[in-house]
C-alpha cells in the first residue's frame, strides 16, 4: 500500500532540488522519495544496533565538531559551579 503525502518547500529549496533532480536524471519527488527511505533505513538500522535507545536528532554531529576547549569532562563539576555573571565580567 502507498501512502500519499504532500510536502510545502520553499522555492529556492525547490529550485536546488530539481537543479540537482535534473544532474542525477531524475525527479524532485523521486529523490526526496529516496532521501526518506535511506533516512528510515538508516534509524531502523541503528535503533537496532542500539537495542531500542531513543534516536538522537543531532547523533550525526557526533564527533564532526572541533573545539579548543580542553579539560570539560574532566572538569565539568567546576564548569557546572561557575557563575554566568563572572563570564560577563571578563568580557
Amino acid at each position: 500500500m502507498e501512502r500519499i503525502v504532500t510536502l510545502q518547500i520553499p522555492e529556492k529549496t525547490y529550485v536546488l532540488l530539481e537543479e540537482e533532480a535534473k544532474v542525477q536524471g531524475t525527479e524532485p519527488a523521486q529523490m526526496i522519495l529516496q532521501w526518506i527511505d535511506a533516512v528510515v533505513r538508516h534509524e531502523l538500522a541503528y535503533n537496532t544496533l542500539q537495542s531500542g535507545r531513543s534516536s538522537d536528532p543531532l547523533r550525526a554531529l557526533f564527533g564532526t565538531l572541533t573545539c579548543d576547549v580542553v579539560g570539560v569532562a574532566e572538569n565539568h563539576d567546576a564548569y557546572l559551579t561557575e557563575s554566568p555573571d563572572e563570564d560577563l565580567e571578563s568580557v
